[in-house]
């Protein structure tokens, strides 16, 4: 390679570098800026060019991907270019950012729905909690009716039409894929992801009843520019609930009452117990099944995964592995709006 060559392109890295330092700067400080410049002009194109790309494939390409990545990282340590591993290494993070990392650093949503929260009144959790109690065991007992049928066309058409009213999402034509081998994800501690170096959402396919379509929305969130976890699920939940299927209602409702149950398991046990005495049977044996697959996938790896995942959100200017447990607080705002 010729020395104007790789002068060149030592510049360039450093241009890209220098370039995507002061965006990560700009956009820390100034969320309304992130918002118009690179919510409203650049990921709609970044979305739309993914859309057209993963069209024809309904399976997860990233382990492709990360094989690629990892080939290049091996063969230039070989050759004994660490300064070629440097470079790919901080434009691989540079990416990150571009492709879809800056949605992290938008204007919250709380403030674009304008949703106002305070403290939760026990009456209020209360009431909360019984009527999604009662929701989970309505469509528990409605479920035969929805199980031979497909929801995942309808939770997209669910998706989109939540797109359509809120245009701050930025709204993927697609539904997250399967990935495969089955239960990778869960023994890496994880239910979904949004992997954006190829632009797909994506899921575990051993999911059951009360995960699968709750993850598939939350993880189109994340692929329609939310990025951060509350926000991801709250929305997940509007567009699990906004809906007439026993499989997405119940998935939807079942995820906000794991969480408002913990809180009674922990200050009120005695309820709590008369509560979980409710459960139809079908509840029983989902939960039970969701159990016995979190014992099974448990150990080292998961929980190197959990404070990787901890330490990466609080890298973003997030709260960190509690950031997955502020549903009830979003739909209390919202049902107070």
């Amino acid at each position: 390679m010729s020395t104007g060559s790789s002068a060149n392109k030592h510049l360039g890295f450093f241009l890209f570098s220098m370039l995507s330092i002061v965006f990560f700067i700009q956009f820390y400080f100034f969320p309304g800026l992130s918002e118009e410049f690179y919510g409203k002009k650049i990921y709609p194109v970044i979305r739309e060019f993914f859309d057209f790309l993963i069209a024809p494939l309904n399976q997860s390409i990233a382990l492709v991907i990360i094989g690629v990545f990892l080939y290049f990282i091996t063969y230039y340590l070989l050759k004994g270019g660490a300064g070629a591993v440097f470079r790919l290494i901080i434009i691989t993070i540079a990416l990150f950012y571009w492709l879809w990392g800056f949605n992290y650093y938008r204007r919250p949503l709380s403030e674009k729905m304008e949703l106002h929260f305070s403290e939760i009144s026990d009456s209020a959790r209360l009431e909360l909690t019984m009527n999604t109690l009662q929701n989970c065991i309505d469509y528990s007992m409605r479920l035969n009716d929805d199980e031979s049928a497909s929801y995942d066309t309808l939770l997209l058409k669910n998706a989109l039409m939540l797109a359509e009213k809120y245009p701050f999402i930025i709204a993927s034509r697609h539904n997250a894929v399967e990935v495969k081998p089955a239960t990778l994800l869960l023994r890496l501690g994880i239910l979904g992801l949004y992997f954006p170096y190829s632009g797909q959402a994506q899921f575990e396919s051993e999911l059951g009843a009360i995960d699968r379509p709750f993850t598939m929305a939350h993880e189109w969130c994340h692929a329609s520019g939310i990025a951060p976890e509350y926000e991801a699920d709250f929305l997940a939940y509007l567009i699990c609930t906004e809906s007439d299927n026993a499989a997405l209602q119940y998935s939807g409702n079942m995820q906000l009452l794991y969480e408002l149950l913990f809180y009674y398991k922990l200050s009120d046990p005695d309820r709590f117990q008369s509560m979980i005495e409710t459960f139809t049977p079908r509840m029983n044996e989902d939960i039970e099944k969701r159990r016995l697959q979190y014992i099974e996938y448990s150990g080292p790896i998961s929980e190197m995964s959990e404070e990787m995942i901890d330490r990466y959100l609080k890298m973003n200017n997030q709260g960190g592995i509690g950031d997955y447990h502020r549903l009830s607080e979003y739909v209390l705002a919202w049902s107070e709006n």
